[in-house]
């Protein structure tokens, strides 16, 4: 007993003469693991954190002596009291990126060797924090120290609490002084009367200007000249309009005829507007009576249809065509046109009665698909040869009557002849349209169009197989014989 009390003894006077030791030993075991290292997480970096709180509280709260040897009281309570006059740090947004600023780097890169980076942190966030939340600085404050950008908010501030001196307020008086006076002098010059070439240059802008003011024939001249040299369509327009609009018909025509410019945007108005009436009178006289012609043919071939249409293609005709003589041969093509309405109409009129009526065995078999008025002259002539192949030359229908009307060559009756035949398969009417008649009162086989085109229209409509062969033979080329052959599907005889 009395060996293990002077070894109690001893080891407490040991330590009592080396605290140091001692200190040291316990400072060992609370040593505290580095907040930066990257293996650790953010969970436990507030651990380490709320740790060192606790601990620097606690050596906090150990009795201090004075100088004059009385002790020193508190300044902090233990942790976890509600009476603490130091605000807790809130550690919620630790991992939030934040704005730091420059002050706020230079302290933290200021932590001597021998301090605690993770105290020394708290201890700087405590002196700038208020209840755990980073206070920014103000614009003026970031301008100071080099901060570039300046959030929304804190521009917003600064442009609030801004206040404007004596110099700042005189500079915007004066001004509005300015604008008013710009303001005004616009109004005024709107209803007076400027020159034409401030006008010209308004309308170009697109500014309120009026040109009732121009008053003499040489103003109103003058503002199409200008329009002209600044080449704007809708300002020569505009003037050509107010010209036409405040004076004489005869002196309008007169002074635009002069200006060939001006008179093209006009016809090409006139043509947007519709207004053929006015636009023929204008190129008749100009001296285009050739367009004024077609213009009013155009015009005539888009009216109504039956005899309003033919009426007013024979006005026509007789107005424009007939009194030009360098429009001769236009003159016979309109004849032709109203000819063949003339001839189409009472041939509708005609079939459409037969069709109703169903006692024409023709239109039951091959039905008609439209009206033949109005159509072309070939899609008329195939509708004649089709129905009205057999009718004499006196009738309207008659494709002989037709062809010599309208001056149609030999190819294109052949051709639409020969269609029209073997659709309805009348071979032997389709041999008495091959065969014509020789000097000497004999009879041969020609075709206009060519033997290959003949096999290839009876081919298509399922003509018998001699009669092909028969008009094959007429092809005298061996090689274009045989290609006809092999595109029909026909196998040529041995000779």
């Amino acid at each position: 007993m009395a060996a293990s009390g002077r070894g109690i003894l001893s080891s407490e006077s040991d330590s009592e003469q080396n605290p140091w030791e001692n200190q040291e030993s316990t400072n060992s075991h609370r040593k505290t693991k580095n907040i930066f290292d990257d293996d650790v997480s953010f969970d436990r970096a507030k651990k380490i954190i709320l740790n060192d709180l606790k601990d620097e509280d606690f050596e906090n709260d150990i009795d201090e002596i004075g100088w004059n040897d009385e002790p020193v009281p508190p300044s902090k309570t233990f942790p976890g009291s509600s009476t603490s006059s130091e605000p807790k740090v809130n550690l919620d947004n630790l991992g939030t990126p934040s704005y730091t600023s420059p002050r706020l780097a230079a302290s933290t890169l200021s932590v001597t060797k021998n301090t605690n980076p993770v105290k020394a942190l708290l201890t700087h966030s405590r002196s700038l924090s208020s209840g755990g939340t980073f206070k920014p600085f103000s614009l003026s404050e970031n301008l100071s120290r080099g901060v570039s950008d300046p959030s929304i908010e804190e521009v917003v501030q600064l442009e609030s609490n801004r206040s404007f001196g004596s110099t700042d307020i005189n500079k915007l008086q004066a001004e509005i002084q300015t604008l008013q006076r710009i303001n005004l002098r616009a109004k005024r010059d709107r209803w007076s009367k400027l020159p034409v070439e401030n006008t010209i240059k308004r309308m170009l802008k697109g500014e309120a200007c009026t040109l009732e003011f121009y008053k003499s024939l040489d103003d109103k001249l003058a503002l199409i000249d200008e329009s002209v040299k600044v080449h704007d369509g809708n300002c020569i327009i505009a003037t050509v309009l107010f010209l036409k609009r405040t004076v004489k018909a005869s002196i309008f025509n007169f002074e635009v005829s002069r200006r060939p410019v001006a008179l093209n945007h006009y016809l090409n108005y006139l043509r947007t507007k519709l207004d053929y009436q006015e636009l023929s009178m204008m190129l008749e006289m100009t001296g285009r009576t050739e367009e004024a012609a077609m213009l009013q043919y155009k015009v005539a071939s888009n009216s109504t249809l039956g005899t309003s249409k033919t009426s007013a293609l024979r006005n026509v005709l007789r107005s424009h065509f007939s009194m030009d003589q360098q429009l001769a041969s236009e003159a016979s093509l309109v004849a032709e046109h109203i000819d063949l309405l003339e001839r189409q109409s009472p041939i509708e009129e005609s079939d459409a009665r037969e069709e109703a009526s169903g006692r024409n065995q023709m239109f039951r078999n091959i039905p008609r698909r439209r009206s033949i008025f109005e159509m072309p002259l070939i899609t008329t002539l195939y509708y004649c040869c089709l129905y009205h192949y057999h009718l004499s030359e006196n009738s309207l229908a008659s494709p002989v009557a037709i062809r010599k009307r309208h001056h149609i060559c030999d190819k294109q009756f052949l051709y639409c002849a020969l269609g029209a035949q073997a659709r309805l398969q009348k071979w032997r009417t389709i041999e008495e349209l091959l065969t014509t008649k020789s000097w000497f009162g004999g009879t041969k086989m020609k075709s206009a169009i060519g033997w290959d085109k003949v096999v290839n229209i009876l081919n298509k409509h399922n003509a018998p197989l001699d009669l092909l062969h028969k008009y094959l033979n007429f092809i005298d080329d061996l090689e274009l014989r045989a290609e006809v052959a092999k595109k029909n599907s026909i196998v040529l005889s041995q000779p």
